[in-house]
């Protein structure tokens, strides 16, 4: 359990996508929930943090708020996190939401 980008964290979900998209044979859609903001970690130190993100598909950033939890939100549980195409973000430079 945790964040998977919580700096405990993040070298080994790093290794982990590295290790399943070599081995995968055919490509895979990769999401990950933080509670960190895309921003946060755009300002991050973590030089891990700028190769993670191109292996990452789709992310729902942002910490759960009791106060703005919304069961009818698809893939995340309050209405301050968003769903983040990051394909697309990396490649206009700025946060495009991912549409189904």
């Amino acid at each position: 359990g945790g964040d998977p980008l919580y700096k405990d964290n993040i070298t080994s979900i790093y290794g982990l996508l590295v290790m399943i998209q070599a081995l995968s044979r055919k490509p895979i859609k990769v999401w990950l929930w933080t509670g960190y903001t895309y921003e946060q970690i755009q300002e991050s130190n973590e030089p891990v943090f700028k190769l993670l993100l191109p292996l990452i598909d789709v992310l729902v950033d942002g910490p759960f708020i009791q106060e703005q939890r919304d069961i009818t939100l698809p893939y995340r549980g309050s209405r301050n996190q968003r769903v983040i195409d990051m394909k697309k973000t990396l490649e206009q430079g700025e946060v495009v939401l991912w549409e189904n």
